[in-house]
């Protein structure tokens, strides 16, 4: 009875440590994370491409994102856009016949924008 009576007790002690809110800002129960505190960011793969590039994308927000392909002057030659389900995807596919050079892959959302360099060869 001892002994059950002690298990209850350590129980309730653990439920109701694990019940109290930490008023420490800078403790970890306090901080949250949303979108905003996630910095943008695209990786290509694979740079060297031909006609496709993936992008992994990470820290935008769920939405439309625009998607631009532009040379080293400026000029946008392919555009589009395009959903993000959760903000951040394993795999978006561009297709684009392009001759070899050097471009840029620019994605922007809102105020948001990360821009990498891609190599067509």
């Amino acid at each position: 009875m001892k002994r059950i009576y002690l298990t209850a007790i350590a129980l309730l002690m653990i439920v109701y440590g694990f019940a109290q809110t930490d008023n420490n800002p800078d403790s970890a129960l306090a901080k949250t994370v949303s979108f905003e505190d996630i910095k943008p960011d695209v990786k290509l793969y694979p740079n060297p491409a031909i006609n496709k590039v993936s992008l992994k994308v990470t820290g935008f927000d769920p939405g439309m994102v625009a998607v631009k392909i532009i040379d080293l002057n400026g000029t946008p030659l392919k555009e589009e856009q395009r959903l993000l389900i959760n903000g951040s995807e394993e795999e978006v596919v561009l297709f684009f016949f392009l001759p070899p050079g050097i471009y840029f892959v620019v994605m922007q959302q809102r105020q948001k924008i990360v821009r990498r360099k891609l190599i067509i060869s």
